[in-house]
């Protein structure tokens, strides 16, 4: 989702708890030049934000992998400006075989 948004020109700020994975990612995308997207290495459940510091906070795919669905959400809510848009998505397994094919056709 990161990506999507930083080719749209959206500024992207993107958490991820896992070094390599953020690391890989970030590695891929540098290749890609995109450049627009700041990584950080946090946790979801405590980020290292302001509060009220984004326009929108979005998760796509990633809840089911929350020890705590509830923390998550209040922190999204957080660092979330007031008149601010929060996106949650989660896919069904439908849902995951669409974006899978859709990702092959792009190849």
């Amino acid at each position: 989702m990161a990506e999507a948004l930083a080719l749209y020109g959206y500024k992207v700020v993107s958490i991820e708890y896992d070094r390599s994975v953020l690391e890989r990612t970030r590695q891929r995308l540098r290749e890609a030049g995109i450049d627009n997207i700041l990584f950080v290495n946090g946790d979801a459940h405590k980020m290292p934000f302001l509060d009220n510091t984004f326009d929108a906070v979005v998760t796509y795919n990633a809840m089911h992998h929350m020890n705590d669905y509830k923390k998550v959400l209040d922190e999204m809510m957080r660092v979330c400006k007031n008149e601010g848009k929060l996106l949650i998505t989660e896919l069904n397994q439908r849902g995951k075989e669409r974006v899978a094919k859709m990702h092959l056709q792009k190849r």
